[in-house]
């Protein structure tokens, strides 16, 4: 049977191809796009003006007259925001770190279900009072008052934060979709395409589905799913609709809608299914069932296969374990810098700085530092300079003044350069800029290119961070700038460059969305990882969450 991006191929070149200037074509995410694109141009044999494709979220960005936040923006305007609200500007920036994260996906699910803020978060202070009542009347302690007072801002905090937003006009992709979706001359945004198809969406927020209907009911867009007849019948024999197919039996008409074909019960398919205990484990066997295919099958099969990670963070050891006979790969999902060894040599850096006393640094910390990948090689060979350090710790002595140190290393130019990094003024300012040329330092030593992007992304993601700290005039202690520093490599990630249309590709579980592929190796296929917890922090609680679905 034919995949669902041929077909819609066939019907986008059959209904649209003398207009495609006028047409748009949205899915899920931009690897799908991609695909089409080669589709498309497969059956084109004259030059034609191709029509635009977008992934939802550049959709949405297209049509606004905004730009999309960075994480890190996000954060400082929630800071902004929360210095004009009076419950909160008495508060430090470390109590801020504490809270702004889930605060601010509170926000965005505030926007992406459309509720009205002013009455989700004046529900949640009088839910919030009433858990605080007591029958004694006793007078509310401190703390109980800084708690309601804190729930008592979340409005007046939501407005402040949409409104600095707008005036940057950098926004959430949540902000983004329900302007669009309450926006007053709706229609007019859309005028450029006469034409808007939407492809391959399964469970979309109400802000979604509410652009996505309102573009239908103008005659302007149409929508086809990616869907199996398995999903939306009943089980057999138990007479039970399929979990799986929730959303999509609220969406599709099975009489009307196309391309629903019954491929899951038809098709013949092998499925290899191994238990396996740990991470390193998942990678070796994917390595040696990768290797077998290779034996047996040479690489031609490579060009329609996929490996899925469901947990992301195992990325980068499933690049190191590929077989060398693989040429071509495409990524496009990233790595976070927090799964890079940029996370233990920035964490083991800070540390060294908030236990440093006066002239003197903690000799453990300042031993593990030496060990970080990025500075071995630099430091420990020859090694002699290692073996003194580990004696001094085996002697008891818990921190070194610069003179010990320098001593230590006073045949190692690389060693004493490292070690006067530490003694600047402690400002975080000093310490940002030590970091900022700790990576300078070693950058010329990396071999790897890869390694060597990490330090180039994260160098640009610190120098951008201070930058805006410096505007704000925030100066944080050192214990607040760590946590500062964690929240950037957890939001920056290292793209990857290579042949998008070539060769293995590998993704996450949301890339996957509208794609066919003949093999696919999907790893971490674990109860709490799929479909996952479920759970996370949020002020909003799931009571008060169900009551306004």
């Amino acid at each position: 049977m034919a995949s669902f991006l041929s077909l819609l191929t066939d019907y986008v070149d059959e209904q649209y191809r003398n207009d495609f200037k006028k047409l748009c074509v949205v899915f899920p995410n931009r690897r799908a796009g991609l695909f089409f694109r080669r589709e498309l141009g497969l059956r084109i044999k004259k030059p034609v003006w191709s029509p635009q494709i977008f992934a939802f979220e550049d959709f949405l960005f297209e049509v606004t007259p905004f730009t999309k936040a960075e994480p890190f923006d996000e954060m400082m305007t929630l800071y902004q925001a929360s210095r004009l609200v009076p419950q909160l500007s008495s508060r430090d920036f470390d109590d801020f770190l504490d809270w702004e994260q889930i605060a601010r996906r509170d926000f965005d699910d505030t926007d992406n279900y459309l509720v009205d803020p002013r009455q989700l978060f004046n529900y949640l202070y009088l839910f919030k009072k009433l858990a605080t009542w007591n029958l004694g009347e006793a007078p509310l302690t401190k703390f109980q008052e800084k708690y309601l007072n804190f729930y008592n801002s979340l409005d007046n905090l939501y407005q402040e934060y949409h409104r600095l937003s707008m005036e940057a006009n950098k926004i959430s992709t949540a902000m983004a979709a329900r302007w669009l979706a309450e926006n007053q001359n709706f229609a007019l945004l859309f005028s450029k395409w006469d034409h808007i198809i939407f492809a391959g969406f399964y469970a979309n927020t109400p802000a979604e589905e509410k652009i996505i209907s309102s573009l239908r009911d103008l005659g302007k867009a149409e929508v086809f799913y990616d869907a199996d007849s398995y999903y939306l019948e009943d089980k057999p024999q138990v007479n039970e609709p399929q979990e799986a197919g929730l959303f999509l039996r609220n969406k599709i008409d099975l009489k009307n809608d196309k391309w629903i074909q019954d491929r899951l019960r038809t098709e013949n398919r092998e499925i290899k299914s191994i238990g396996v205990a740990g991470n390193v484990s998942q990678v070796r066997i994917l390595q040696q069932e990768i290797e077998e295919k290779l034996k047996i099958e040479g690489t031609d099969w490579l060009d329609s296969a996929a490996i899925v990670l469901a947990n992301e963070d195992l990325l980068i050891p499933v690049l190191d374990a590929l077989p060398s006979e693989i040429k071509n790969i495409n990524i496009t999902m990233g790595v976070p810098l927090m799964a890079t060894p940029i996370k233990q040599l920035v964490e083991n850096f800070i540390n060294i700085f908030i236990q440093k006393k006066d002239d003197a640094l903690p000799t453990r910390l300042f031993f593990d530092l030496l060990h970080h990948p990025y500075l071995r090689a630099n430091i420990f060979y020859p090694c002699d300079e290692a073996n003194k350090l580990k004696e001094k710790i085996k002697a008891g002595q818990s921190y070194l003044t610069q003179q010990q140190l320098n001593e230590l290393f006073i045949n190692n130019e690389f060693g004493k350069q490292l070690v006067s990094l530490f003694y600047r003024n402690n400002s975080f300012i000093d310490l940002a800029e030590s970091l900022l040329q700790l990576v300078d330092l070693i950058k010329g030593n990396v071999e790897e290119s890869y390694h060597q992007d990490y330090l180039y992304v994260f160098s640009h993601a610190l120098y951008g961070s201070l930058n805006k700290l410096k505007e704000f005039e925030i100066y944080p202690p050192s214990q607040s700038f760590l946590k500062l520093i964690q929240r950037l490599l957890i939001s920056t990630k290292v793209p990857f460059y290579s042949e998008p249309l070539k060769g293995l590709q590998i993704m996450g579980m949301l890339e996957t969305r509208a794609l066919d592929f003949d093999t696919v190796f999907l790893l971490s296929a674990n109860d709490d990882i799929i479909p996952g917890r479920g759970h996370r922090n949020s002020f909003i609680p799931f009571e008060l969450r169900r009551t306004e679905k």
